[in-house]
């Protein structure tokens, strides 16, 4: 059992008995591996890059032979028991975050009346915004790797263990679903950081594009092509940015969820759990390190050898600009899952040596 089990980790690929978390192991998501191996139609150009909000939903893809597995994991879920609701919410809170923003811009417009007053007073609070929404690492990272430390423990100690190992129960599934319902757990936690990046981006929109076109502080007719062009660039680079901004704290979520997953397998008894929750936490916050220096030397450093060597060409220049952004929330991206997927492997090991099936 136990070779078979390092196999399957090994190359998922050469055995039938697959489609889950072995799937994972290799960049694959829990969500991802719960589809039906099963050939796609072809898509077109502009569905491959159009955001699909039930793509990013945890249970998108819950096909209905996990069903009554999820519906036991998911007892104690006082939201997101079903796509329709957990969806529901998630547009509610966004929408509501955006209207608040609009909201607050409006009244700081009306009580101080005039254009310079109004960058001051929005520029403070965008700047005590940011602030806020970078010290989510604190609380968010927290709840999310502590989530989840009962999740595997309370099968082990109240004794349904070794139901589950002699069952036909493959462990691809259940670790993909108990990942699934981590994460469920964790939602509102990670909206509120969401929603905050969001008000963030919704308010300098307004600050920097629409104020002073509403105060005739700018005139895009009187720019020539080149100025054109810079600006249609930076425009395209500030949208990847605002998306990478907002989207990042799910990406991150998947991530704290895989840890939250492996720490419930350590100890029969919680603090041991959160104990192994502290590791945790520098670990992936080491990888956010490494993530914010990336990021820092790759939309700083090469912007003075672009310019040198490409100055006479600004179509050239912003096009490589581009690339550089888009590579970096590749790199943000990827780095998230590969923490994700190395300790769901550990997790998936674990439970084939304690006897569960393939």
């Amino acid at each position: 059992m136990r070779d078979k089990s390092l196999k399957c980790a090994a190359n998922p690929f050469q055995t039938p008995k697959l489609p889950l978390i072995c799937a994972t192991l290799h960049g694959m998501t829990a969500e991802q591996t719960l589809q039906p191996q099963q050939s796609s139609p072809s898509r077109s150009i502009w569905s491959r890059f159009r955001i699909n909000l039930d793509e990013i939903l945890p249970h998108t893809h819950l096909e209905s032979e996990s069903m009554a597995i999820f519906t036991y994991e998911a007892r104690r879920l006082r939201y997101g028991r079903t796509l329709a609701d957990l969806k529901q919410m998630t547009l509610r809170w966004l929408g509501l975050s955006v209207l608040v923003t609009v909201g607050l811009w409006v009244l700081v417009l009306l009580i101080t009346g005039d254009y310079q007053r109004s960058q001051e007073t929005l520029g403070s609070m965008l700047s005590l915004m940011l602030m806020l929404s970078l010290m989510d690492k604190f609380v968010y990272d927290f709840i999310g790797l502590t989530t989840g430390l009962d999740s595997i423990r309370a099968d082990y100690n109240s004794q349904r263990w070794p139901l589950i190992a002699v069952s036909d129960m493959s462990m691809n599934r259940l670790v993909a679903i108990k990942y699934l319902v981590i994460q469920i757990s964790a939602w509102r936690t990670m909206l509120l950081v969401v929603c905050l990046r969001l008000s963030v981006i919704v308010l300098m929109i307004f600050n920097f594009f629409v104020m002073p076109l509403l105060y005739g502080q700018a005139d895009y007719r009187s720019l020539s092509p080149l100025e054109l062009a810079f600006t249609v660039f930076f425009f395209i680079i500030y949208v990847i940015i605002a998306v990478t901004y907002v989207i990042e704290p799910r990406w991150r979520l998947r991530a704290l969820s895989a840890a939250s997953l492996l720490n419930s397998l350590r100890g029969r008894d919680a603090s041991v759990g959160l104990l192994w929750s502290l590791p945790s936490f520098f670990r992936l916050w080491g990888v956010q390190i490494v993530i914010g220096v990336v990021a820092f030397i790759g939309l700083s450093l090469p912007s003075g050898l672009i310019n040198l060597i490409l100055w006479d060409n600004p179509v050239v220049v912003g096009l490589l600009y581009v690339l550089y952004v888009l590579g970096i929330g590749a790199f943000i991206r990827y780095s998230y899952r590969a923490f994700a997927s190395v300790r769901l492997r550990k997790v998936y090991k674990r439970l084939i040596e304690d006897g569960g099936g393939l």
